[in-house]
């Protein structure tokens, strides 16, 4: 069954307007919603705000950001109406100043706007600043001093001037029959203000008589004529709220991590398990499950649940997890310009690098075979020859070239050039000609192909000459211009000729001066065409001390040249028609490489006009890396992020993390200074500044120590604090970025490192095929099993190394004084074996043994040790746990006080798991705090009744001892149980005190009342508060809210407010301010005045009385956090508690309310429709105010009930999804203000607790106890498939309560629907269901 809830009542209270007495009909009344207004502003001003619409109240608003006049304007067309009944009539608005700083400003108040060809009429004087808000009355007559107002253009010129200043008769007749816009000044203060206009009416008015006219801009209420008065702003039905439950629990129980246990072993010095966590899902950070509550939930000893006490996270060798090196394995090819790499690995992030190309030539275009470019002398038939003889297979045997046919010249030795072109068929032919001083001597076939016939032949060409790369070299520059000893010019010239050069590159000149130059400070700089010829060089320091007949040897710099490339061309008779590339050489650069003919022996001298062009292939030369990156792991592939378009076949391999463990190479100074002179430390300043230095060999071994300090010239490492002993040369060493005191804490018996170096035991071995071999190297041997990949190499550890199953699985080996690392991919406990990774064996990695690596017995290693931990159980003593082993999975926990610190955080109270209902238990004497929450703003006198059972003790059966009901301030609000009555004989007892009208509007006025319960002192027992209840009856009362602002600079600064209200309304109660503001409460205050009067100094940082700096949190919810020490843990520590030093207060939002007598504000709203009040801030730091509150009761309300009886429903069970209509009957005056809807309901839960879809394990409901805090079933509140689905409101999940926040109703108004807010959204667990909400 799907949840359900069932209407019972609906009450709305409504304020009622006035009724204006006055003659006339209203010719215009503005719906602002239906009419687009607009603001008018002085050409050329400049404001970030825009014009608001507030439907809700009608009425539209706007900010300003400048020290100015403006104005609300009317829209188009919308005073037609006006032109024919305007003269006389009255013109009624309702402007009201909601924020405003600065000077008031004299301007025209109302401004009458005729077309273009008349001028503008307007009236001064008619608001004086002395009121915030009003009602203003203003007759369009020539009584009332209108004045007339030129008309300036955008230029600054006047288009219709003025005579006189006084509007007459007709002039007024006359701009109201051209009328067009009427403006409403909102413009009134010289610095920022807010201003709202709510009301625009005109109203037909009688010819006046002479001298009886108002004065302009008269401040009228109609409340003041006559008053509608309803009776009954207070409903005669009584509701009841039962608080009989503790509500929601202070903590949830969180999953934080689970996985697969790797290995665990039992530590009897420490008496808590060693375990290894999840290589996958666990934490880097050290310490950052210490604390948390760890359940086996899987395999051996399953339910076992314990505290984890230490944790090292990812403690290992590598002070970067970052990629340090990238190898270029296979350099690709087809390689268009250089580009930018990325990592491609499922962990990591942030790595980028860049790689630069090189070009090979793997072939030639001829663009200009040039003319009369063939062989002087040509062999052949006219330069070729073809095949004599194939065999069955066509392959060729024998070639038709005679030697002795004819004496050529212009050939060279080298490959024949064959072409086979159809008919002709075959394929393979390959053919090498000899040639001496131009002549071919001989040819010899290197391989006879296939398929080739005699009936057609292939064309075969032997060589005429290669093709080479071409190199000029250009300089020294002899054309040096020495003037008095200082050189003023240097022409790029050699020997006094201008030389095309190649390769060369812009860049600073290279200057040598000898013994005989005698000079000095020459600068100059070289610069090319951009493909490799200098072209100019700049004299940029001519130095001194030259000598015009010594001058300096100056040369420009140059890209390297490639090497390699070997090509011969070949001619059809009269031209080059063909190139081979024999070797396509490498390092080639673009654009400096160009080609040349070199020619045979006796080639035709005439040949001209030839141009080839090399078809360059890149491929990656070199890779630079720009950021290492951060998390990366073993196996990274790299793919092309930008650029170097073309590249293909490229294989890149990469090293993670920069591997640490070493030996000293020279003697350390003292023991509080270490040299890693001659190692390959950092060469980077401050590269280990805050890790950990461990001894791992002499007189230090197993000391860890922190590292203060690294000097990479002298490659020094200050330490935090001195070692024992001075480091000698040949003592190993490691650096890790895991603080000592989480590595070794002997005091509690801590210490990660000692288990994971030594010496080993048995030296590299592998074993193949059941055959033991003494060298890795024989991985390689190539037997049946070890080609195959079935070599397995091994070495021992030392004692020390745990005896447990898989304790080193994944884990790293450095063997110190080597550069060989490896990974255990198997740990055998029993025997302390390791299997490592290793070339050409069974098992490889990113990170291996070489395949002719010898590790000997007896070489030291070191070992990480990634996610281990100590766990202390709870609740069972290790004999009764089984050996934990891999089998085990676990899941790790913790407390989460979120919602608790997000109220703090909010200066929100919180209130979970109160001392009420059947499970609670009080100790006397006691003073504890309690809240109804979700509690509607009740406006009307109420009724708190407690019911308690005495569990211990007879004291509470004496009158003596009674229970003090104190408010939010600290006042008594009443006390229980303080007569003599004849009930105290019996062990049940119940009171009762009333709780005035203001008491309950000050204390539910934020939806949440909390008071405190104080027993005399003298009071000895325990009993339990079976319930609260609160009963009132609904009653009308007006509750505005205004946004707040942000101060940036807010040292002694006047912030005015205004709160709009109903006009005319009556008040019945005092008036109650609530107001939250985010600032330092140790740097001032903040005063509230009324009329420069003060009423309340709000948030001081200290009170007057007890000079006390502490202050009370919200109970019993402990969340406060204390901070002790410095440092790291344990050296700093942290603790919860329900007070905190004001100036350790971690929130900077704080909530107060004050008071302001009902007198005072009847007195304030005589003639104003807003309370006006100023706050005097003296802070030095910003301050930010929240939205302010005010509240009051309010008379002169009708009060509108739905309940069984009025049918639509209501009684009727509504299950989700579903749509209830209702409608208040009746006739009813326009509401004069904002309304309230008190809605009465049963909400019930069926079935989802039972829901078959939702009954694992992983939804059950937590379960938390005190006596056993450790004890959950669970990881997260409810069903949070049904949270994420259906709660309306989803980031309050953690406050609402288990169930009813499911059924959260959706209010809806009006003919289309217009969207309210959310009923029953908030946390009602504490109350009694039954009761209803």
């Amino acid at each position: 069954m799907p949840a359900m809830l069932m209407a019972v009542s609906f009450i709305l209270a409504y304020l009622l307007p006035l009724v204006s007495c006055k003659p006339g009909d209203v010719i215009l009344n503005v719906n602002f919603v239906q009419q687009n207004w607009s603001v008018y502003m002085p050409n050329g001003t400049q404001n970030p705000y825009t014009l608001e619409l507030n439907a809700r109240d009608n009425a539209i608003k706007m900010k300003d950001a400048c020290n100015c006049s403006w104005w609300f304007q009317t829209p188009q067309g919308s005073l037609n109406k006006f032109k024919e009944s305007g003269y006389n009539s009255t013109l009624r608005f309702s402007i009201q100043s909601l924020e405003w700083s600065g000077a008031f400003i004299d301007d025209y108040d109302v401004i009458l706007i005729p077309n273009k060809r008349l001028p503008n009429i307007g009236i001064r004087g008619v608001r004086d600043g002395s009121l915030m808000s009003g009602v203003y009355d203003v007759q369009i007559n020539e009584y009332q001093q209108w004045q007339m107002i030129p008309k300036v253009n955008r230029y600054g010129k006047i288009t219709t001037p003025i005579n006189y200043v006084v509007a007459t008769k007709f002039d007024v007749m006359q701009t109201l029959s051209n009328i067009e816009f009427i403006q409403i000044r909102g413009g009134y203060y010289s610095g920022t203000e807010k201003t709202q206009l709510s009301l625009f009416q005109m109203i037909e008015g009688d010819l006046p008589s002479t001298g009886s006219q108002s004065s302009p801009g008269t401040a009228t209420s109609s409340s003041l004529d006559s008053i509608f008065h309803e009776v009954g702003q207070t409903s005669a039905l009584r509701y009841e709220l039962e608080f009989n439950r503790p509500g929601l629990e202070c903590a949830t129980f969180l999953a934080l991590s689970q996985g697969n246990l790797r290995s665990a072993y039992w530590d009897a010095n420490s008496h808590t398990w060693n375990m290894k966590l999840d290589l996958f899902t666990s934490a880097d950070a050290y310490n950052y499950y210490v604390g948390k509550h760890m359940e086996l939930s899987g395999g051996k000893s399953a339910g076992m649940i314990g505290e984890i006490t230490d944790y090292v996270g990812a403690f290992q060798w590598d002070i970067r997890s970052g990629i340090v090196s990238v190898s270029i394995v296979h350099a690709g090819s087809g390689c268009q310009r250089g580009g930018f790499l990325v990592a491609s690995s499922p962990n990591g992030t942030g790595f980028n690098a860049s790689f630069n190309v090189l070009y090979s030539i793997p072939s030639v275009v001829i663009q200009s075979g040039g003319v009369d470019c063939a062989a002087s002398v040509a062999e052949g038939n006219q330069g070729s020859f073809s095949i004599a003889a194939v065999d069955s297979k066509g392959t060729v045997t024998s070639l038709d070239f005679v030697s002795s046919a004819v004496v050529g010249s212009g050939y060279v030795s080298g490959p024949a050039w064959i072409s086979c072109e159809l008919p002709c068929e075959g394929s393979g032919l390959t053919v090498q000609c000899t040639a001496s001083a131009g002549d071919i001597t001989a040819t010899s076939i290197v391989n006879g192909g296939a398929g080739y016939s005699l009936s057609h032949k292939p064309t075969i060409r032997c060589p005429e000459g290669n093709v080479e790369v071409v190199s000029v070299q250009e300089g020294p520059f002899d054309q040096v211009s020495v003037i008095q000893g200082v050189v003023r010019s240097i022409q790029p010239t050699t020997h006094g000729e201008f030389l095309t050069g190649t390769y060369y590159i812009d860049g600073p000149a290279i200057v040598v001066c000898n013994e005989s130059c005698g000079g000095d400070g020459l600068r100059a700089h070289c610069f090319t065409d951009g493909f490799g010829d200098v072209t100019r060089i700049q004299v940029q320091d001519g130095g001194h001390g030259y000598n015009q007949a010594s001058i300096p040897t100056v040369t420009c710099p140059r890209q390297e040249q490639g090497s390699g490339f070997l090509a011969y061309y070949y001619s059809n008779g009269s031209a080059l028609s063909n190139v081979m590339v024999v070797d396509p050489g490498a390092g080639y650069v673009y654009p400096f490489t160009f080609l040349k003919v070199s020619p045979g022996p006796q080639q035709n001298p005439s040949c001209w006009n030839i141009l080839l062009e090399p078809s360059l292939s890149g491929y990656l030369s070199s890779v630079t890396i720009l950021n290492p990156g951060e998390g990366y792991q073993d196996s990274v592939g790299f793919t092309i992020s930008h650029g170097g378009e073309g590249c293909q076949d490229f294989f890149l391999f990469g090293v993670v993390g920069d591997s640490t463990p070493g030996r000293l190479v020279e003697n350390s100074t003292d023991a509080s200074h270490v040299s890693l002179w001659g190692t390959d430390a950092s060469a980077v300043d401050g590269y280990y500044n805050g890790y950990t230095l461990v001894m791992l060999s002499g007189e230090n071994a197993g000391h860890a120590v922190g590292i203060q300090q690294y000097e990479a010239d002298s490659k020094l490492l200050t330490l935090a604090t001195g070692l024992q002993h001075t480091p000698l040369q040949g003592d190993a060493y490691a650096i890790t970025k895991t603080p000592s005191n989480v590595i070794i804490d002997r005091a509690r018996s801590v210490d990660f490192l000692n288990s994971s170096y030594g010496s080993l035991s048995s030296s590299l071995s592998c074993e193949c095929a059941g055959t033991s071999y003494n060298s890795s190297s024989l991985c390689m041997a190539s037997t049946s099993a070890c080609s195959s990949g079935q070599c397995v190499c091994s070495v021992g550890l030392g004692p020390r190394a745990p005896a447990a199953d898989g304790w080193f699985e994944g884990e790293l080996i450095h063997f110190i004084g080597t550069s060989y690392r490896a990974r255990v991919v198997r740990y055998d406990g029993a025997t302390r074996t390791a299997t490592l990774s290793v070339n050409g064996s069974a098992y490889r990695d990113s990170h291996e043994v070489p395949s002719w690596a010898n590790i000997a017995s007896g070489a030291e290693y070191l070992l990480s040790s990634k996610y281990a931990a100590r766990v202390q159980v709870i609740g069972n003593s290790s004999e009764n746990i089984e050996p934990l082993n891999s089998s085990s999975t676990y899941r790790i926990s913790y407390l989460d006080f979120t919602e608790a610190e997000r109220a703090f955080a909010n200066s929100r109270p919180f209130f979970c798991q109160q001392s009420v209902g059947e499970s609670s238990s009080l100790l006397l004497p006691f003073r504890r705090v309690f809240a109804f929450q979700s509690l509607p703003t009740v406006c009307s006198a109420a009724t708190l009744t407690a019911q308690i059972h005495i569990l211990e003790n007879l004291d509470m059966f004496y009158p003596w001892c009674n229970i003090a009901v104190k408010g939010e301030q600290g006042e008594t609000l009443g006390v229980l149980f303080d007569k003599d009555e004849q009930s105290r004989s019996v062990d049940k007892l119940q009171g009762a005190i009333v709780l005035s009208q203001d008491e309950m509007i000050a204390m539910s006025s934020d939806e949440v009342m909390y008071f405190t319960l104080e027993t005399s002192p003298n009071c000895t027992g325990r009993l339990q508060i079976q319930s609260l209840t609160l009963a009132f009856n609904p009653s009308s009362c007006v509750s505005v809210a205004i946004p707040g602002n942000v101060f940036e600079q807010p040292s002694d600064l006047s912030y005015n407010v205004s709160f709009p209200v109903p006009q005319g309304v009556p008040v019945l109660s005092d008036g109650h301010i609530k107001v939250t503001a985010e600032a330092n409460r140790m740097e001032g205050s903040i005063g509230v005045y009324y009329n420069d009067t003060l009423l309340s100094t709000l948030f001081t940082s200290v009170e007057p009385s007890s000079g006390t700096k502490f202050f009370a949190i919200s109970q019993p919810a402990d969340i406060a956090e204390l901070c002790l020490g410095v440092g790291l843990y344990p050296n700093r520590s942290c603790y919860r508690s329900a007070f905190t030093l004001i100036d350790k207060n971690r929130s900077a939002s704080h909530t107060e309310m004050f008071n302001i007598s009902r007198d005072l504000l009847r007195q304030a709203l005589a003639n104003s429709s807003s309370l006006s009040l100023n706050f005097k801030i003296s802070q030095r730091s910003p301050v930010r105010f929240n939205p302010l509150k005010l509240t009051y009761a309010s008379g002169n309300a009708r009060m509108l009930q739905l309940d069984e009886s009025s049918g639509m429903g209501f009684g009727s069970r509504l299950y989700r999804p579903s749509k209830f209509h209702f409608t208040f009957q009746g006739d009813a005056p326009p509401a004069a203000g904002d309304a309230l809807l008190w809605v009465h309901a049963y909400l019930e839960d069926k079935g989802y607790r039972q829901a078959e879809s939702f009954t694992s394990q992983d939804t059950k409901l937590n379960t938390l106890t005190d006596p056993q805090p450790y004890l959950f079933a669970g990881r997260e509140p409810f069903y949070v498939q049904l949270l994420r689905s259906r709660d309306p409101r989803a980031e309050w999940k953690q406050q609402q309560s288990r169930w009813p926040f499911l059924n959260a109703v959706r209010l809806r108004a009006g003919n289309d629907g217009e969207e309210i807010g959310w009923l029953f959204a908030g946390d009602y667990s504490q109350y009694e269901p039954s009761k209803g909400f």
